[in-house]
């Protein structure tokens, strides 16, 4: 029930980013727009669009704050969040505090 609730949250909040940013498009680089407004207060965040991947990093605080959704709701928010931009972004979490000093997570768009 989690990852349902943080994927409609992420899906929310990602169309309401690109509204309230007037950001147009549905590729990887409206994405990083729509989630460099989003995560600009989020402790050593950074965005790297390179050719078919988009990469995010930051130093999250989450998984000392709430675990369950650091492994639960972290990955399905951002997939939420890439659907209201285009259903065919697909997120993959690369690394994961604590195991790893950063959370980092990849974004590809998939052919139709």
């Amino acid at each position: 029930m989690l990852r349902v609730i943080a994927y409609s949250f992420g899906e929310s909040v990602g169309r309401g980013t690109l509204k309230s940013n007037n950001i147009k498009g549905n590729d990887l680089r409206a994405l990083k727009e729509a989630l460099d407004a989003f995560f600009k207060s989020i402790p050593e965040y950074d965005s790297v669009l390179s050719g078919d991947k988009l990469v995010t990093t930051s130093k999250c605080p989450v998984h000392m704050l709430y675990k369950r959704w650091c492994d639960q709701g972290c990955e399905a928010l951002l997939q939420g969040f890439c659907s209201a931009v285009n259903e065919n972004i697909k997120v993959k979490r690369v690394e994961k505090a604590p195991e790893s000093e950063v959370c980092r997570f990849e974004f590809t768009l998939q052919a139709t």
